[in-house]
């Protein structure tokens, strides 16, 4: 049964592979072959023509004999093949647009980066070739062009907010890369690096130095706890062991669903490099009882 769909198959099959013999008939009969659009229009070879017309008859008559199955999966096998190649041949994916060795070495010691060059430097393409003009003016489009048009954006959105200095040192892009995880290529922070400029992970920094307030905070509220007067209220009671639990899971790596830690030692020996004796035992009925009072648990 003929469909649009099938007859979309087959004349993309017959334009890839006879374009000969799909040029006759559409000059033949353009109702059942609709001309090409002018991207993919054929233009009729001067030597040669039974012979490519008698192959490109042949291979149609295959392609009408063809249940949808088959067809649409050559089809696609086909149109996925062209698009790889497509992608893989286009001026954005080979040389000079791609980044070489020295094109970060160049690069990394430039005393600041555009916007711009940062972003064809993030996704590993030479400044001097990709910019958002050539881009933008590219009449086929591939990954890496809409890549490196998706990190310009947001650089400069990010240097309209501040976040970004443009006329500061390369490892500023760099930083930022890593705090809105940005792969960075590794030759590119190697060739930054090996000129002086430190990278930092200010990502990881952050997190390090909220894990260690957390720390801190537990072995406050131990201590606080170890040197009451007086008992506190049942919700004044609840409240810190509450506040207990989290420090512990969060400051102490704490599990509490192992039936024994030997965490309860550490904030131990925590406490008494500290001047405050408080035995393992007391710590892990501190714990025991602050468990009870996790989302999830009954008493």
């Amino acid at each position: 049964m003929k469909t649009p769909k099938r007859a979309l198959a087959i004349h993309g099959l017959l334009n890839w592979f006879h374009p000969t013999y799909l040029r006759i008939k559409q000059m033949e009969d353009p109702s059942t072959f609709p001309p090409s659009s002018d991207k993919i229009r054929i233009k009729l070879p001067k030597t040669g023509i039974s012979e490519k017309f008698q192959a490109g008859k042949s291979y149609h008559s295959r392609l009408l004999a063809m249940p949808d199955s088959e067809l649409f999966s050559l089809y696609l096998a086909h149109y996925n093949e062209r698009r790889a190649n497509l992608e893989r041949e286009h001026w954005s994916n080979v040389p000079p647009a791609t980044a070489a060795p020295e094109t970060y070495d160049h690069w990394s010691k430039a005393a600041y980066w555009s916007a711009d060059e940062a972003a064809a430097l993030l996704v590993a393409r030479n400044p001097s070739e990709l910019t958002r003009e050539t881009a933008e003016k590219s009449r086929e489009q591939s990954s890496v062009l809409r890549s490196f048009l998706a990190v310009r954006d947001l650089i400069e959105r990010s240097l309209k907010a501040g976040q970004i200095d443009e006329k500061k040192e390369p490892n500023n892009y760099l930083e930022w890369a890593k705090r809105n995880g940005i792969n960075i290529p590794a030759g590119l922070e190697e060739a930054v690096v090996a000129q002086g400029h430190r990278v930092a992970d200010w990502k990881g920094i952050c997190e390090r130095q909220s894990n260690e307030i957390f720390h801190l905070n537990a072995r406050i509220a131990l201590l606080e706890l170890a040197n009451s007067d007086s008992p506190p209220g049942m919700r004044e009671r609840d409240s810190m062991l509450k506040m207990i639990i989290g420090m512990a899971i969060k400051g102490y790596a704490y599990n509490p669903k192992a039936s024994r830690s030997p965490i309860t030692q550490e904030i131990s020996g925590d406490l008494d490099r500290l001047g405050i004796s408080l035995d393992s035992d007391t710590i892990r009925k501190y714990l025991n009882d602050a468990k009870e009072l996790l989302p999830g648990r009954t008493k």
